[in-house]
């Protein structure tokens, strides 16, 4: 069962060992643990170069001999997405930048047996993409914060020790620092793969913006990380490691981490902390950074947060078994120095490198995993509906997911081929038959382009399952790989971690695309001056142009019509300026507002659903300098209650501009500091209550009320239009325009 421990758990390796050899002994292989390296010759690269091949050969013909990874086999895999931190504390570079997110997959698994319940190795792998191969980064991790080798002598050492507990036992003795570093990485019988820390090990460079290079190495932790690890080897696995057979007593399934790793997912996300360790003066030699089987000082070279990764949905067993990781996947910033020799600490990543790629191509000789996929499969009716707008249609292979509550499909191939025409034309709608795994409730549906670079505008896409049709609306232009939500609006805090990442990661993409202009003191801007510049996503589409254009050339049509028939005729009524549109332009088409515009009703709704809402807010009490009466609106009220129960209830809002009253305005020019109530009555509407147009009250500052007369009510909520409208002005005027003028 797991090792539970009375206090603070510690590596008892060289007390074991001194029982056995004797102290001074003992002492003596504390000293040859890690021998001084020879000096690179003429022959150290070609001596690297044929053991590499030689061990490559080796790890693909057992791949190809055992049809799977020859370590790591059985295995549970997740999907999720690692979120850098704001401001990690590493040198800055283009990649590790905040707040950026990535999709990941992660894939633990056990280094040796399949029996989750032995002694072994345990291991913790991420990729920073959702694909079986291509990713930016692959970190590839292991319990404990060293490695039982550390350069090609000693890889020889270790594979000898896996062929029996015989082996083994001698290989222990051999270098104190095989069996120490064993210990440290082997448990048995933890509680969950989720709460182990695991270790990279291996040496990175790092190349900041300034291209100064640094050494980092990575780990991955449980979000809590202050509690000790489950699993570490009691005091019987310290002293014989290599017997890890399943102990009798221990009667959970062989597969018990896996099963509890996923059954967790059901319920619940699993968080984990990315963290790192950096090394930056490299004035001296640091060939000893590069050695594996040592850790690196924490407090010289502290464990800093890098990024937060969240799993909430567990892959398929096919799916987790065609994924690949390679130590190879890196970005710009990260690389591994070249191995003068096969005797150096440098030379573990030029092997591992080689032979990640050598296994994998091995395995798939025998093409693809044969594992056990889902037997019980319904239909799918997808109908995809491509915009007509210019060169909307796409030619290329697409293939789509289909993501719900309980699980998400393969990628499925939508085959329309057509010699004359592309598979999805402008403002077509093809629809597809899919058999795929019951996913559950439709969350979101993801289309992925072999051609990147081309193009594809959907607008709709439903899907009808057991009778059932749901709506995806999308109205954009896909390129490369695009995930469409469900048509249901939802609130951010009602989504699953899933379903929030996806919204972080669709944000992140837009930022990406547009060029932005920085600076401290000023909220940042596209930098952009071309409408043909943006993204084309972002662009009108061509229908827009051509109503855009139209429209401003009727405009001017009507402009010069009207103002000549001005000429001969006075305006004076509001009625008078409906008599300008039967002289528009293409017929007669009074906007329909025009018959309500005095209506209180309008009024309200325009102020609710226009550019700042925001502006009002609920009132408990009166402002001291706004002395409205109860007479004064008993008859607009209409409950037969007080204004003071109207508050009270919650039904009573004010729009406040105090922020125009110190403005200085040319003569013959008004700017009134007004303020507005308004409230909620019994059918629903948001009406306007009074009105104020300045701040201090007075006889010359009445206060407007819908019992006034007609004119006078109107002209105060003209007042009060105009100053919202100032309002809205300054705040362009101190965001937007600022930024523009700062651009130029």
């Amino acid at each position: 069962m797991t090792t539970t421990m009375a206090c603070k758990w510690s590596n008892e390796t060289y007390r074991f060992i001194a029982e056995r050899v004797g102290e001074e002994e003992c002492e003596r292989m504390k000293e040859r643990e890690f021998p001084l390296l020879p000096t690179p010759g003429l022959l150290s690269s070609l001596g690297l170069y044929v053991n590499t091949k030689m061990l490559n050969l080796g790890v693909a013909t057992r791949a190809f001999r055992i049809g799977h990874r020859p370590t790591h086999k059985m295995a549970i895999g997740a999907l999720g997405v690692a979120k850098i931190i704001d401001n990690p504390e590493i040198p800055a570079n283009g990649f590790f930048t905040s707040e950026r997110f990535f999709p990941v997959r992660m894939r633990h698994a056990n280094l040796t047996y399949d029996d989750d319940r032995t002694l072994d190795v345990r291991g913790a792998s991420l990729k920073f993409a959702d694909n079986d191969v291509d990713s930016p980064l692959d970190l590839i991790m292991n319990t404990g914060d060293r490695c039982p080798f550390w350069n090609g002598p000693s890889v020889g050492d270790y594979r000898t020790s896996r062929k029996g507990p015989k082996e083994m036992e001698e290989w222990c003795y051999k270098n104190s620092a095989y069996y120490y570093n064993t210990i440290q990485g082997v448990r048995r019988s933890p509680r969950s793969y989720a709460d182990m820390k695991y270790y990279s090990q291996m040496t990175y460079e790092m190349k900041d913006d300034d291209s100064n290079s640094h050494l980092v190495r990575f780990r991955l932790v449980p979000y809590d990380y202050t509690q000790e690890e489950s699993g570490l080897p009691d005091e019987e696995d310290q002293r014989t490691p290599w017997n890890s057979t399943t102990r009798e007593r221990d009667a959970r399934p062989f597969d018990y981490l896996k099963l509890e790793y996923k059954e967790k997912l059901v319920n619940q996300s699993i968080c984990y902390r990315l963290q790192i360790q950096v090394h930056s003066d490299l004035s001296k030699d640091n060939l000893e950074m590069f050695n594996m089987g040592r850790a690196w000082d924490q407090d010289a070279y502290p464990w800093n947060d890098l990024a937060e990764i969240t799993i909430f949905r567990p892959l398929a067993p096919y799916v987790t078994e065609r994924t690949c990781y390679n130590v190879a996947n890196l970005p710009d910033c990260l690389s591994f120095p070249e191995s003068p020799s096969f005797q150096d600490y440098r030379s573990i990543s030029h092997l591992r490198r080689q032979a990640y790629a050598a296994s994998q191509k091995g395995r798939l000789l025998w093409g693809p995993p044969k594992l056990n996929q889902e037997t019980c499969k319904i239909k799918y009716n997808l109908t995809v509906a491509t915009g007509s707008t210019g060169r909307a249609g796409y030619d290329g292979r697409v293939k789509v997911s289909i993501a719900g509550s309980d699980g998400r499909t393969d990628p499925l191939q939508l085959d329309k081929s057509s010699l004359f025409s592309d598979n999805f034309g402008g403002g077509e709608k093809d629809i597809f038959q899919l058999e795929a795994p019951d996913v559950g409730d439709l969350w979101y549906i993801q289309f992925d382009l072999d051609d990147p670079t081309d193009g594809w505008y959907i607008e709709m896409v439903c899907v009808e399952k057991d009778g059932q049709i749901r709506s995806f609306p999308a109205y954009q232009w896909v390129y490369g790989t695009a995930i469409i939500r469900t048509g249901k609006a939802t609130l951010p805090y009602q989504d699953n971690d899933e379903m929030r990442a996806i919204r972080a990661m669709e944000k992140q993409k837009v930022r990406d695309q547009l060029p932005w202009y920085k600076w401290d003191s000023m909220p940042s801007h596209a930098d952009i001056n071309e409408h043909s510049c943006l993204p084309r996503d972002v662009q009108f589409l061509d229908e827009k142009y051509r109503d855009f254009y139209a429209g401003r050339e009727e405009g001017l049509r009507n402009f010069v019509l009207n103002k000549f028939i001005g000429v001969f005729k006075d305006i004076a009524s509001f009625h008078h300026f409906s008599e300008f549109f039967r002289y528009k332009v293409g017929g007669c088409c009074v906007p329909s507002v025009a018959s309500r515009w005095q209506w209180d009703r309008e009024f309200g709704r325009q102020f609710l659903q226009g550019h700042h809402p925001g502006a009002f807010r609920q009132i408990t009490e009166l402002p001291a300098n706004f002395p409205l009466k109860d007479e004064d609106v008993r008859t607009v009220l209409g409950r037969g209650v007080t204004l003071q129960r109207e508050i009270k209830a919650g039904r009573v809002y004010i729009a406040d501009y105090k922020i125009l009253e110190d403005i200085t305005v040319a003569e013959d020019r008004y700017v009134t500091p007004a303020m507005c109530l308004f409230y909620v009555n019994a059918a629903g509407f948001f009406l306007p209550l009074a009105i104020q147009l300045y701040q201090k009250p007075g006889p010359g500052n009445p206060i407007w009320t819908p019992q006034d007369t007609a004119a006078d009510w109107l002209c105060a909520k003209l007042f009060f239009k105009c100053a919202d409208s100032q309002v809205s002005v300054a705040k362009y005027i101190f965001t937007n325009r600022k930024g523009e003028e700062r651009k130029r």
